[in-house]
């Protein structure tokens, strides 16, 4: 597979909140600091696109109709998603930039050979991080001069991270297909596990892309944070997806 980074934010931010020492569920105010280090992983079928592959074939055959759905929803820790608040200018950019690579789009999903779809993730974590303390003297930082005391601080965190996958439709629709008159007439209310998907009913992904890092709490800003240049990175740095 091929795979890029532009930038290990999220680590940076995991380590920026570790060594904060919060106290509390308190946020610290420096991590707004890390608030801008932001990562962008690009994934491509190597297969899919190697010389002579069947990317190829089909750009050969004219088969660059691409479908983007028109929402993007926001994925919160709620029962129920929500659109979220960068759907539309999501939608766009990807619209674009495929359009700038050379595909068509069109606005039934039946015409299309590649589908693409977007979520957005924002969601809280909370850990709890455990510091050697001090217990006055004569056992200073142990519990009875036996057991280590450990002083307890709960760590806060949110993230903020944009999913895309783009497949290759005729193997998705075989999915669907599979899905509704096989599998749920068998196994009524019950998903399918990845075991259970025949091989030749898989949907075949061509390019994923994962936009991370940390969630400020300003939706304008957290917005144009994954919708921005990283976005626009996250195409550039896979040139292979290219029709044109």
């Amino acid at each position: 597979m091929k795979m890029r980074k532009t930038l290990s934010g999220l680590m940076l931010v995991l380590m920026a909140v570790l060594t904060a020492g919060l106290a509390g569920c308190a946020k610290d105010d420096f991590i707004s600091e890390y608030s801008d280090t932001y990562s962008t992983y690009t994934l491509g079928n190597t297969e899919f696109y190697k010389s002579g592959g069947q990317f190829d074939q089909m750009k050969s055959s004219g088969k660059v109709n691409f479908y983007v759905k028109p929402d993007v929803y926001m994925v919160n820790g709620k029962d129920t998603p929500e659109i979220s608040s960068a759907s539309s200018t999501i939608v766009d950019k990807i619209k674009n930039s495929l359009i700038d690579y050379g595909y068509n789009y069109v606005s039934d999903e039946n015409d299309a050979d590649f589908m693409v779809t977007a979520t957005n993730f924002r969601l809280v974590y909370t850990n709890i991080v455990w510091t050697p303390g001090v217990w006055m003297d004569p056992y200073y930082g142990f519990w009875g001069g036996y057991y280590p005391w450990l002083y307890p601080y709960v760590i806060t965190y949110a993230t903020n991270k944009l999913l895309i996958e783009m497949v290759e439709a005729e193997s998705l629709m075989a999915y669907r297909d599979w899905y509704q008159n096989t599998w749920k007439p068998a196994n009524p209310g019950k998903e399918p596990t990845a075991s259970s998907v025949p091989a030749d009913k898989v949907p075949l992904v061509v390019w994923k892309c994962d936009i991370s890092g940390e969630l400020e709490g300003v939706p304008t800003r957290d917005n144009e944070r994954i919708t921005g240049t990283r976005l626009d990175n996250a195409f550039k740095q896979s040139a292979y997806l290219k029709a044109n």
